[in-house]
């Protein structure tokens, strides 16, 4: 019988690779190479992506951004959203 730290090493594992894969794909279409990093408040349905070219991410009207947040709610069965902090010069503007 496998440890539970085991299964819950892989089942972790399984979550960013599917994430990263999402992200990855999300970045492709847009445009960017790849996000400054993204963040899961584990305490509210928000993903915090960090940019420097939220604008690309979101696409016209909203398509690219409505798309991929779908991609994820389906993924991991829940309602989240989406929150774009763009980054310049290597600093976050949060405001």
């Amino acid at each position: 019988m496998r440890d539970f730290r085991e299964q819950m090493g892989e089942i972790l594992e399984d979550i960013h690779y599917k994430t990263k894969k999402i992200i990855n794909e999300w970045c492709n279409e847009s445009g960017i190479q790849e996000p400054v990093g993204y963040y899961k408040n584990p305490t509210t349905e928000e993903w915090e992506i960090y940019t420097t070219r939220p604008g690309f991410m979101i696409g016209r009207a909203g398509v690219i951004v409505d798309k991929y947040r779908e991609l994820l709610n389906e993924e991991f069965y829940c309602d989240y959203n989406i929150k774009f902090i763009e980054i310049k010069g290597g600093i976050a503007n949060t405001k």
